[in-house]
């Protein structure tokens, strides 16, 4: 009986921890935002596609957008801390410019990004980013 007790203790807080991730901070976000509008200043932020892109990420929710970008990398923990606006921006760019040229033709348009940071490695924590780009080309919008 004591192990089947000890058994539930510990799965429990770990079951809790696995699906949940904290977004990126205010200054995480700041440098998506800064990656997007170097491809596309026609741009505008849009909260509902940034809470998409988590869901997206989070939830393999599948999503309708223009274009799609999705990055990770995986820092040792002895320089965890939370991504500020240069380190998404330095981490990032080289992936991101794959995108770039879809980013830009899309012209006028909304867009939405996230992350977060998965903390749960040994050794490493990982840092998941995304972004959703929607085009209002003939009056289209995806939401």
């Amino acid at each position: 009986m004591f192990f089947i007790i000890t058994a539930v203790a510990l799965i429990i807080p770990y079951a809790a921890v696995q699906g949940s991730h904290p977004t990126l901070s205010q200054s995480g976000i700041e440098g998506l935002k800064n990656l997007s509008k170097k491809y596309n200043s026609k741009l505008n932020w849009n909260e509902d596609l940034a809470k998409k892109t988590y869901e997206w990420m989070t939830k393999k929710t599948p999503v309708k957008a223009d274009v799609t970008y999705r990055g990770k990398k995986c820092i040792p923990k002895a320089d965890d801390k939370e991504p500020a606006t240069d380190m998404i921006t330095s981490t990032f760019a080289e992936s991101f410019e794959k995108e770039g040229m879809k980013i830009a033709a899309l012209g006028v348009g909304s867009y939405g990004c996230s992350g977060f940071v998965d903390r749960r490695g040994k050794r490493k924590s990982c840092i998941y980013v995304g972004c959703l780009f929607s085009s209002l080309k003939d009056g289209r919008r995806f939401i």
